[in-house]
């Protein structure tokens, strides 16, 4: 890059700028198409589920990569740009996200961090002054931004606090951006040091300050109404959508509220970001206004459902939880309830084969009954 070309030299430094605006901007109009036509024709020859869409991610990042490196810039910006262009590319489901994540997180992610582990003496190069002044200003900035963030947002001011501290641990993108840095010449391997090990304090310290400050956060009780009939067993819907607009009329049946309305709510979240979870379970979920009450729904298919699960499984269960607009804790509440309970193995399968209503009614109280602010109605 700029430094370590050995001397600061305008010709150079106009060439690096104008080649890295040009390669930006070219990734993200024509390449951008490029990328969303290969995508599209992998996916109508190989099909939803092929192995050949992974390796064509991989293959992207890794040829972008090498071009910025070639024009003089980390190869981890030309990972970026890659990245950026291949999230919004069409046909790229959860399924093919969850194994590329995989793939990084087992594969480049330790090889990233033992190449700085090899390259930096971090025992020689450690100091604790510079290390608690890095975390100060790096925990203190974060939660500041995140909380006046969440603040002009509207949100609920007993969660202002909460939202803040979440954003506080510092982690990857902060250790690969101060790497770059380095890679430069903007920072010596004492501040590098330092800021990993501000990262490292910064997750060490999160849960316990989350914790602590849940547990003084004044508890509110949150009214579920849940009752046996609300369980519907092999429920008739071919596709997620006609599945989302049968769960949309029970839920106005109930509540007395517009089907469309509902309905509306829950694709947004969908369109967001599947709410399938894996195993066979998908939890979508809404929050309506002029409602007092919170209620949950179960499905449960005969056939299942393709619903973008991360897994690549069709959904056979699936668990509508509808909650206040002004009460958001009260469904992160139940969404946390059912969420820990999906996650048991044993628990999802029995609730996943069982087509038992009273069963999967019982199973399912009994997870939201844990919930210590909820009262389960029937």
């Amino acid at each position: 890059g700029l430094f370590a070309h050995g001397s600061l030299e305008i010709g150079f430094v106009a060439r690096l700028v104008l080649l890295t605006l040009a390669f930006t901007t070219i990734s993200l109009t024509l390449l951008r198409r490029v990328v969303d036509k290969a995508m599209t024709f992998i996916h109508n020859r190989m099909g939803e589920n092929s192995g050949l869409k992974v390796t064509f991610i991989m293959v992207v990042g890794a040829i972008f990569g090498a071009i910025t490196l070639n024009i003089g810039i980390h190869s981890l910006f030309g990972f970026f740009i890659a990245g950026t262009i291949l999230g919004e590319a069409n046909h790229i489901t959860e399924k093919d996200r969850f194994v590329v994540n995989r793939l990084v997180y087992s594969v480049f992610v330790p090889i990233f961090f033992a190449n700085i582990g090899l390259h930096l003496d971090f025992i020689a190069n450690f100091d604790w002054f510079l290390v608690l002044v890095i975390s100060a200003i790096g925990i203190g900035a974060r939660y500041l931004a995140a909380y006046i963030g969440s603040k002009w947002s509207g949100q609920d001011k007993s969660n202002l606090s909460i939202i803040a501290i979440s954003h506080t641990p510092g982690g990857q993108m902060h250790i690969v951006i101060a790497m770059l840095a380095y890679s430069s010449g903007l920072i010596s391997e004492k501040v590098l040091v330092s800021i990993i090990a501000a990262a490292i304090i910064s997750t060490i310290v999160f849960g316990p300050w989350l914790s602590q400050t849940v547990r003084k956060l004044k508890r509110s009780i949150f009214d579920i109404v849940f009752a046996e009939e609300d369980v519907y067993i092999d429920a008739e819907s071919s596709t997620r959508d006609e599945m989302l607009h049968y769960m949309s009329s029970i839920v106005a049946r109930k509540t007395k509220f517009n089907r469309d309305s509902i309905y509306h709510e829950i694709k947004l979240r969908e369109d967001q970001m599947s709410t399938a979870m894996g195993r066979s379970i998908a939890i979508p979920h809404a929050r309506l206004e002029n409602i007092d009450k919170s209620y949950v729904f179960a499905f449960h298919t005969r056939q299942g459902l393709e619903w973008d699960s991360p897994d690549g499984n069709l959904v056979r269960l699936i668990v509508l939880v509808i909650t206040p607009k002004d009460s958001p804790n009260a469904q992160l509440q139940i969404l946390q309830s059912l969420a820990g309970a999906m996650q048991d193995h044993k628990k999802a399968r029995n609730m996943v084969t069982n087509r038992d209503r009273r069963f999967l009614w019982a199973s399912l109280r009994s997870e939201l009954n844990a919930c210590q602010q909820c009262n389960v109605e029937s």
